[in-house]
């Protein structure tokens, strides 16, 4: 399946206020969603790791493996040509927004660093600032991949992710350690850092985007059954 996008509305308020994020249902499905195409997955991060080597394309490489989970999690065909095709098409909107997060988050950086010692009272509130700043657009990391093959223009991926981020601080700091975590434990066993680490990542990021999707109305919630690591292995027992 070719990559498409798929203008959406605005960031602006929940179309189902009350609704709850379910963090633990996303950390639930992204598993599911990587054990049932465990194959392609594994292909795809070995991919995502060569590819984001020359560190310039890391960026597009992530939004390419982020289109694969998201293709497969609304049940669309897709196999290892739908990698290079994403990575392609949405190789200069990925860097773009990444770059400018990047430099935004350098530059408050510097700002901290800069009036954290100087200027006295006003000084020390400028620095909260550039502190709050580089938060904000950390957590905005996490939506600007996805983002950017879901709505068009640079400045309102980037928008639309420092929203989310905003508006949901703690269910957006709960998929960072996540994956966070994730990324620690690929280290530690060395080869899960390459097979492991960034298809199941991508699949996190995917769902928790998707989650935020039902929230805000871009597209309906699905009815999945739950499921069970023994209902796979012992059916018979479920």
């Amino acid at each position: 399946m070719s990559p498409k996008k798929n203008e959406l509305p605005d960031v602006v308020k929940p179309a189902y206020p009350a609704g709850k994020l379910d963090y633990l249902n996303i950390i639930s499905k992204s598993f599911w969603l990587f054990f049932d195409n465990m194959g392609l997955f594994l292909g795809a991060s070995i991919l995502w790791f060569f590819l984001s080597l020359p560190v310039i394309t890391c960026p597009a490489a992530t939004a390419a493996i982020i289109f694969l989970a998201d293709e497969i999690s609304f049940n669309r065909e897709v196999n290892i040509k739908d990698f290079f095709k994403a990575f392609k098409t949405y190789f200069f909107i990925s860097t773009a927004v990444a770059i400018f997060m990047w430099f935004v988050i350098i530059l408050a950086l510097a700002g901290f660093s800069f009036y954290s010692s100087r200027f006295g009272i006003a000084g020390k509130l400028i620095a909260v600032t550039m502190g709050i700043m580089v938060f904000v657009n950390c957590m905005g990391m996490v939506y600007i991949l996805p983002l950017s093959f879901r709505v068009k223009g640079v400045f309102r991926v980037m928008k639309d992710a420092i929203t989310l981020a905003v508006c949901h601080p703690l269910f957006t700091f709960g998929v960072l350690f996540y994956l966070g975590v994730l990324f620690v434990v690929g280290v530690i066993s060395g080869a899960g850092i390459l097979l492991v680490t960034p298809a199941l990542s991508a699949a996190v990021i995917s769902r928790a985007v998707r989650e935020l999707s039902y929230r805000y109305g871009f597209s309906p919630a699905s009815i999945e059954e739950p499921r069970t690591l023994k209902g796979v292995f012992m059916p018979w027992k479920e």
